[in-house]
């Protein structure tokens, strides 16, 4: 890990998931009595890369226990280990190959890791596209375990690439359809680096990825999280995602719903991990007491 500030006290830790990967992350352990965070990177990215890793040093410092965690789509690709009986396979992973669905299980065994350490209580926090992550975790599993979600930036790919793609985004889902049918949906540098299936995990609507934060949509699955929610985004995100939190706070119902901008920062919130970390330890604190009410 690396970082131009002092590198938090911790370990580089593995877990398991449920179909046998191996993934890694950084723990740094306060009281186990208290909820500990567990922070999913952004698309492509990774648990030792920044923001992840400024975010985990601040919390330290403000005694929150913290787990960065790689999910199966970490880097662009990556070589991810499965383990199933005796038998070790290296498989080729990475966000280009991943299947969004499937990272319920990559959360599921951080929690699962953390409990065997003698955690009871987690909160999710999901930077960029690993809102869409922490996100759906919670709504598949209605977990009480999970105690809030903190969303930094939750993106809203699907029209992120409607905007990208411009008149041609019809013919590009279209293309990357027929490809997929055919089973050429792994084939790289299909539309801007990325591979046809994982675009229309994002690009296509009938995918529950490209729904999750459609702001143009009726956040369906979101609505029916009871879970605490925290939602960032920063003030120099362009264009302005303020009138994002109006709709997330109009859409949920959540039996606790706090929202920030914070000023003079971007997507990454680089710099600002001391402000961010200050809201999140506030909100763990307000939300650890509360009664449990996941769904009704």
């Amino acid at each position: 890990m690396t970082t131009n500030q002092t590198i938090a006290k911790g370990d580089i830790v593995q877990f398991k998931t449920s179909d046998g990967l191996v993934l890694e992350g950084f723990l740094v352990r306060r009281e186990k009595t208290k909820p500990c965070v567990i922070y999913v990177h952004e698309w492509g990215g990774n648990f030792y890369r920044e923001p992840a890793a400024g975010m985990v040093r601040e919390l330290s410092r403000r005694k929150i226990s913290a787990l960065s965690i790689n999910t199966r789509g970490h880097d662009k690709v990556a070589f991810i280990t499965r383990i199933v009986g005796k038998k070790r396979t290296r498989l080729v992973g990475g966000v280009e190959l991943e299947k969004f669905e499937e990272t319920v299980l990559d959360i599921d065994g951080a929690i699962k890791y953390l409990k065997q350490l003698g955690f009871r209580k987690f909160v999710l926090c999901g930077h960029s596209t690993g809102c869409q992550k922490v996100t759906y975790y919670q709504f598949r599993k209605i977990n009480s375990d999970v105690i809030g979600l903190v969303l930094m930036s939750p993106s809203d790919d699907y029209n992120i690439w409607k905007h990208m793609l411009g008149r041609n985004f019809d013919k590009t889902v279209k293309m990357a359809k027929k490809l997929v049918e055919e089973g050429d949906g792994y084939q790289f540098n299909f539309v801007h680096g990325e591979t046809p299936q994982r675009f229309l995990s994002v690009a296509d609507t009938e995918n529950i990825e490209a729904r999750l934060f459609n702001y143009n949509g009726k956040l369906k699955e979101f609505s029916k999280i009871r879970t605490p929610v925290l939602a960032l985004f920063g003030s120099k995100e362009k264009p302005s995602r303020e009138p994002y939190l109006k709709l997330l706070e109009s859409r949920s119902n959540s039996n606790f719903f706090e929202s920030h901008v914070i000023k003079g920062v971007g997507h990454y919130y680089l710099g600002s991990e001391g402000r961010v970390a200050d809201i999140i330890s506030n909100f763990v604190s307000q939300v650890e007491s509360r009664p449990v009410n996941t769904r009704d």
